[in-house]
């Protein structure tokens, strides 16, 4: 659960990846979104699994727990740690940035 008492979010899967290093080859980039890195919680992961983008800047802080919905569905994606943020516009980051590219999805 983040910091706000909350914990669901809403995601619309790309059936794309992006490499949040290097974000600007993602077909679905844009500029002005935040990411959110994500690292699944199930304990069988080993680095981050999931990129999370935004236009709207959402009150999670690295350390918060995000559980993500298919916004059609409303099937669970699972439950996820955020490890890392990236702001595009800026270049500001924080926390664990890959450089690899990995399944994206985005904030509906």
């Amino acid at each position: 659960m983040n910091h706000l008492g909350l914990d669901n979010y809403i995601a619309l899967p790309t059936r794309t990846s992006m490499n949040p290093a290097h974000p600007e080859t993602a077909e679905y980039y844009d500029p002005h979104q935040t990411a959110y890195i994500l690292f699944k919680s199930d304990g069988s992961r080993s680095r981050p699994t999931r990129v999370y983008t935004s236009f709207g800047g959402f009150a999670v802080v690295i350390g918060d727990t995000m559980d993500l919905y298919h916004d059609q569905s409303g099937g669970y994606l699972g439950r996820y740690d955020v490890v890392g943020i990236k702001h595009f516009a800026s270049g500001e980051s924080a926390g664990t940035i890959p450089d690899a590219k990995i399944k994206h999805c985005v904030a509906k």
